[in-house]
């Protein structure tokens, strides 16, 4: 945890390219899922190729259904009923795609860590961007500095 936190402000601090940040956002994310799975060499050498699939296909479907959704919103006034319909239908296409994906790799995953560790698997995505999150956001305070006082 005091690794990601130092990490984290160490570059939240520095004047980084956007690409290395979401570099170094990553192999935070992965130090932090291999510490807390408690991840052996061998068990990681088999685990990451096939999350890092699975999460790049996610990230793609989600990247589409986001695309497709602010099209619709962005165009609702505009578009024909049968256009609004397809818009819909290819929306719930993808999070069809992201529920199909879960269950053909939730099975993959469990096969490598179990199913224990696979079910902490979501939790620890979720709190890695939590943290995650606070720590960019009291950044974000910090440089900004306390509020000015009351005039007087």
């Amino acid at each position: 945890m005091l690794f990601l936190l130092l990490s984290v402000s160490a570059m939240a601090q520095s004047k980084e390219e956007p690409g290395k940040k979401k570099e170094k956002i990553e192999q935070l994310r992965i130090a932090y899922i291999s510490k807390n799975l408690e991840l052996n060499s061998e068990e990681a050498e088999k685990f990451w190729p096939v999350y890092n699939e699975f999460t790049d296909k996610l990230r793609e479907s989600k990247k589409t259904r986001m695309k497709l959704s602010k099209e619709l919103k962005d165009n609702v006034d505009t578009m024909k009923d049968s256009d609004l319909k397809a818009k819909t239908e290819a929306i719930m296409a993808e999070d069809q795609k992201e529920l199909d994906l879960k269950r053909e790799y939730s099975p993959k995953i469990a096969a490598v860590i179990g199913y224990k560790r696979s079910v902490k698997l979501v939790s620890l995505e979720r709190e890695f961007r939590q943290q995650l999150k606070e720590e960019l956001r009291k950044r974000r305070e910090e440089r900004k500095g306390p509020p000015p006082g009351p005039r007087e």
